[in-house]
């Protein structure tokens, strides 16, 4: 038996951000199940907001904390 096998992709679109410009990074994980794998739960992903940007909005299946990460 192994723990889960976690697979974590992060994406920004587009890939040079422009001052006024929205930056999009899309956050996919992946259990990546293995028949003698356990389950994954209780998964928390954190993401800094880089420096000079401003948090903008979540999709309904993520949210944002200001104080994640410090």
């Amino acid at each position: 038996m192994v723990g889960p096998v976690l697979q974590l992709t992060k994406i920004t679109d587009p890939e040079t951000a422009r001052p006024g410009r929205l930056l999009t990074y899309t956050l996919t994980v992946e259990n990546k199940d293995r028949e003698d794998a356990i389950a994954a739960t209780g998964i928390v992903i954190t993401d800094a907001v880089p420096e000079n940007t401003t948090f903008y909005a979540a999709s309904a299946t993520g949210r944002y904390s200001s104080t994640a990460g410090g």
